[in-house]
């Protein structure tokens, strides 16, 4: 496993923390044999064994709010509250396909809110690294907000930063017609089509969002009006209680300095940050099992994921968060084939192609760098403007708008260069 991966970390608390995992989940297969009625007997009482009564005692229906221990202790009192719950067929309080499964305390604290940020009429920001699940928090949200409902309405979910600044101004604002090329009718865009359907607008990478863009939204949010591309006069989309906009926006931690103040502290009513998975802790191997099942899916045999490897799962620091980890499991899965093991064999094979292609990368980086200085080729201006653009986006991860601010440029004008470098 290549070093930059891998965080510091007392390999005695991972031992720790995999040996708790492990028996957590023999104790829930167990349970099964006791009668439905004494499900949570059955488990205080092997948790007082293990865990001590401090902990065991916890274990209650709908334990949602755990003080008092800490974070290894309070996962252990939310798996085995949720496993008597299904054993006494109390329902399951979460679907690993549609919300977040974990019990870390700030996980299980968002999916108690979830109620509270659907009904609310204010704003919500979603802060979060790339892949820790902003998107799949806006769906459980649509969902609450939808019920049954929502299994047939797909989100509306409107990506700011894969949007061109005059594209976004027409979708999220809308456009008379005649008012560009193709624009042969008018459209209330996305954010009239929420105030007329009462249904929430759904915005990701707001970070990523022109500074034109966010004057607009901020004067919808605070004046109730907006201006149509193309539209001489503001449209009135209403004030206060009969404006019925509710916005879901969801931003990376690193792009809060790319919003407005104004509109920054407009959208600060009900911030909600959702912890990188490194910080997760047994988080961590129930979502590798998890990622495990979807990649046995059809398969007869599911290999048994060894000790080593949950210990080095635990180690990693996880850059891409939730969405590298699955991938990484599913990966891992495949280099099995029919073995009945995932060892870290597996694993090593995957991680080492990563670092392959990390090392070629970088490679390819180094060579455009030399490139500059080759006796054969003198870079021309415009080569070199092509050079340092990428550079810039490789810096900031593919964030136009940030490598705009790296280059001292504004967006529009890098936009414009990205396209004469696709031709």
């Amino acid at each position: 496993m290549s070093q930059d991966q891998t965080r510091p970390t007392n390999a005695k608390t991972n031992l720790e923390l995999v040996d708790l995992y492990g028996w957590l989940r023999q104790v829930s297969r167990e349970v099964r044999t006791a009668p439905e009625q004494h499900a949570f007997d059955f488990l205080r009482t092997a948790a007082e064994k293990k865990l001590g009564q401090r902990t065991s005692r916890r274990i209650r229906p709908g334990a949602s709010k755990i003080g008092g221990l800490d974070d290894s202790g309070a996962w252990a009192v939310g798996f085995l509250s949720d496993v008597a719950n299904r054993v006494s067929d109390r329902g399951d309080p979460f679907d690993p396909d549609t919300t977040f499964a974990g019990y870390h305390p700030t996980i299980v604290r968002i999916r108690a809110s979830i109620d509270h940020l659907a009904a609310s009429p204010d704003p919500v920001l979603l802060i979060g690294q790339r892949g820790t699940g902003k998107g799949q928090l806006m769906r459980a949200i649509h969902r609450k907000l939808n019920g049954d409902s929502a299994k047939a309405n797909a989100i509306h979910l409107m990506s700011l930063g894969a949007t061109a600044e005059t594209i976004a101004d027409s979708e999220l604002f809308g456009h008379e017609e005649g008012s560009f090329t193709g624009a042969s009718r008018s459209r209330s865009g996305a954010l009239g089509h929420a105030i007329r359907s009462g249904e929430p607008l759904f915005l990701d990478d707001i970070g990523n969002c022109p500074e034109s863009i966010q004057v607009k939204l901020l004067s919808a949010l605070d004046d109730g009006i907006v201006r149509p591309v193309g539209a001489d006069t503001p449209v009135s989309i209403g004030r206060g209680a009969a404006r019925k906009l509710k916005i879901f926006a969801a931003i990376q931690p690193e792009a809060l300095g790319d919003l407005r103040p104004d509109l920054r502290d407009r959208l600060w009513t009900l911030p909600t940050e959702l912890p990188p998975l490194r910080e997760r802790g047994l988080d961590v191997l129930l979502l590798a099992d998890l990622a495990l099942d979807m990649a046995c899916q059809g398969n007869t045999v599911r290999p048994r994921m060894t000790r080593k490897v949950r210990r080095q799962l635990l180690a990693e620091r996880w850059p891409g968060n939730v969405r590298e980890l699955i991938n990484v499991v599913k990966r891992a899965f495949r280099e099995c084939g029919d073995a009945t093991e995932l060892g870290t064999d597996a694993l090593a094979r995957v991680r080492q192609l990563d670092a392959r292609f990390r090392r070629h990368a970088s490679r390819q980086r180094n060579e455009r760098s030399e490139a500059v200085d080759g006796p054969d080729h003198f870079l021309t201006l415009e080569e070199a403007t092509d050079l340092h653009v990428r550079e810039a986006l490789e810096r900031t991860s593919g964030n136009v708008s940030r490598a705009a601010k790296l280059l001292s440029i504004p967006r529009s004008t890098l936009q414009g260069r990205l396209e004469r470098m696709r031709r």
